[in-house]
């Protein structure tokens, strides 16, 4: 009777441990089933592109002048810089000329040099641009050296005569010296005019000769090949006399 009941119990307390366990494994089940939705439901309700990539600066592509270098002191000279951004953000250029700037950071992508007597020699132009998420003092850069050179100066006469004293009688063979500098020592030609009329083409030769068909040598004039011309003086029989 006392081994039957003790059988008894042990069933009774069998079952009512697997019904507890069954109980446990469901709650666990449970649990999980329930992170499970609010994780999807968290994930759902985050905002569009907060999975993407962190924001990406800006990038040059291209950084250059419209014109040759060198270039002459007073050229106008365009700078011009392309570049592009990951996300389209707007993107702020800032130009700079020999470590100083010369414009603040704008939306303009170029900048116009007017370049002076003061920019002779060779500067360094450099562009900046950042998109404001990152480095405050830019994302990307490049720089170019670039030169300007004086303005190329007109040659100078700075002597001119003949080789006789005036006058001399017709049928006299009469030389006339010239003599000329140039700032940058370039080839200078000379071209001797006689009454208004071209007695020789433009040639490096700085003298030349006439035999003159009356007592008096007329007016003569001697041009550079440059913007200037050079008004002389001449000998007559009526003394000095500055030409026009």
């Amino acid at each position: 009777m006392v081994k039957q009941n003790s059988r008894s119990g042990l069933k009774a307390n069998f079952k009512k441990i697997l019904k507890r366990e069954h109980v446990d494994v469901f709650l666990v089940f449970s649990a999980v089933m329930v992170f499970a939705a609010l994780f999807a439901t968290s994930a759902l309700a985050q905002p569009e592109g907060a999975l993407e990539q962190p924001n990406q600066p800006p990038a040059l592509s291209s950084f250059g002048p419209d014109k040759s270098s060198p270039q002459e002191a007073g050229a106008v000279i365009t700078w011009t810089a392309q570049a592009s951004d990951p996300e389209n953000d707007p993107i702020l250029y800032r130009f700079i000329l020999n470590s100083q700037p010369v414009t603040d950071w704008t939306l303009q992508s170029q900048w116009i040099w007017t370049t002076s007597s003061a920019n002779v020699g060779t500067s360094q132009v450099e562009v900046q641009v950042k998109d404001g998420n990152h480095n405050p003092e830019g994302d990307d850069s490049r720089s170019e050296g670039f030169t300007i050179a004086m303005p190329n100066q007109p040659p100078a006469i700075t002597n001119f005569g003949a080789d006789k004293p005036s006058p001399q009688e017709a049928g006299a063979v009469i030389t006339w010296m010239a003599q000329a500098s140039d700032p940058e020592n370039d080839p200078i030609l000379y071209r001797f005019i006689l009454s208004g009329q071209p007695v020789t083409d433009w040639t490096p030769r700085a003298s030349g000769s006439g035999r003159p068909a009356v007592p008096m040598w007329e007016p003569v004039r001697l041009r550079c090949r440059r913007r200037t011309a050079i008004t002389i003086r001449k000998e007559t029989t009526q003394g000095l006399q500055n030409l026009p």
